[in-house]
């Protein structure tokens, strides 16, 4: 089994893209709510909607952040770099 270094296993942050092809991620992130281990983790929608409604709709179900997506990669990478250190560095969870 794939051992976490100790500062990841309390740091874990869910990416969700809204816009998957079989399946809404809005009902994958109804799901996660749903479960008591997963309840709480942060999760941070992608989209490439720009219809305030879908963004609306991630921050209902409790979205931590909603980040609309880019067509331009680099970008994009900048963006998820800096999320990362954001979520994965810089954020405290509560407990």
């Amino acid at each position: 089994m794939l051992q976490l270094p100790t500062f990841l296993k309390a740091k874990v942050t869910a990416l969700l893209d809204l816009n998957m092809a079989k399946i809404n991620g809005l009902e994958v992130f109804k799901e996660i709510r749903r479960n008591e281990r997963t309840r709480r983790l942060p999760v941070v929608i992608l989209t490439l909607s720009v219809e305030e409604r879908d963004i609306m709709q991630g921050y209902d179900l409790g979205a931590n952040s909603c980040i609309r997506k880019t067509i331009y990669v680099d970008n994009f990478v900048h963006a998820m770099k800096q999320l990362g250190l954001y979520w994965l560095a810089l954020n405290e969870l509560g407990v």
